[in-house]
């Protein structure tokens, strides 16, 4: 995502909560996607484990998709499994991407809608220490292509989540 420099940063823009109606299909689907892959995520994490969703549910606690991610693999690993999931290393970019989404504030003017984004440090051209983005919010530029991008990123996770749960079943039934 493009940042805007200092000058028009959220701070300064009028917050809204109208949002162009396109915004609203791509928001949704991109939550629902998204509750989808953790759901799954989690679902690998107790295939990994070896018990069923009762056990796996009560056992383990939800995590960043990330983390999910890396545990599933842990798991394997002290089963000998070893998988490679290098489509999933960019899934923490994903969920920053998506939280911002889900939990962000909107501002507008006539340039269009932005999201204000509170993580972060401004960079400084003098070299001095930059100033943080909570002391000084960023306006990110928000296109429909923008949400169009993160779902379909949402979407190749879940396609990567599901090869990564066949490769671990398969792996455990060749190995019994």
């Amino acid at each position: 995502m493009t940042q805007l420099d200092p000058a028009k940063a959220a701070i300064t823009l009028p917050f809204t909560r109208t949002l162009p109606d396109e915004f609203y299909s791509l928001i949704g689907q991109i939550m629902v996607e998204w509750a989808h892959l953790e759901m799954r995520l989690q679902e690998v994490v107790f295939l990994a484990m070896g018990v069923d969703a009762r056990k796996g549910r009560l056992g383990v606690k939800s995590s960043r998709a990330a983390e999910m991610v890396r545990l599933a693999l842990d798991l394997a690993a002290v089963d000998g499994i070893v998988i490679n999931v290098g489509s999933l290393n960019g899934l923490a970019e994903v969920e920053n991407r998506r939280n911002l989404l889900a939990h962000g504030v909107w501002f507008a003017d006539r340039d269009g809608v932005f999201l204000r984004d509170l993580t972060g440090t401004w960079n400084s051209s003098s070299g001095a220490p930059g100033i943080k983005r909570k002391v000084l919010p960023a306006g990110i530029p928000m296109k429909a292509d923008s949400l169009k991008n993160l779902l379909d990123s949402v979407q190749q996770a879940i396609a990567d989540t599901e090869s990564l749960a066949r490769a671990i079943q398969e792996r455990r039934s060749s190995s019994k």
